[in-house]
């Protein structure tokens, strides 16, 4: 079922971490003008991500075929072929990336109880420990 705390909620996390993951990615080349486009690159890709793989199940009951590969591709070419990144800059997107999809996922259910990130990885919340 939709949770509007919880889409609200992941949205805000995964927003705000894909802005510090970004600006760390484009360290080198950081002003004003390119916090702006992060930013709303940003939106897109976390938050429009979120909203496909929410809205499309829930609302529009989209095939799992659609609400996920469309965000993940969104997700591995905007923002690479948007900012024009370098070798190493992609390949530190691409690393960095993997590694920080699954800890926002482990945190979101371990200690929010929110599983719809990654709904197919399922473990107990800390709440379900305890109590």
């Amino acid at each position: 079922m939709f949770d509007i705390t919880e889409f609200i909620g992941e949205s805000a996390i995964t927003l705000l971490v894909f802005i510090v993951f970004l600006r760390y990615i484009l360290r080198e080349r950081l002003d004003e003008n390119l916090t702006t486009q992060i930013t709303l690159i940003g939106l897109v890709v976390a938050v429009g991500g979120i909203f496909m793989a929410t809205y499309g199940n829930w609302v529009f009951r989209f095939p799992w075929w659609l609400r996920y590969p469309i965000p993940l591709l969104i997700t591995l070419l905007l923002p690479p072929l948007y900012f024009k990144m370098n070798r190493d800059e992609l390949w530190s997107y691409l690393l960095l990336g993997a590694l920080t999809v699954p800890a926002v996922h482990f945190v979101f259910v371990f200690f929010f109880g929110w599983s719809g990130y990654l709904h197919f990885v399922t473990f107990p919340s800390l709440w379900e420990m305890i109590g």
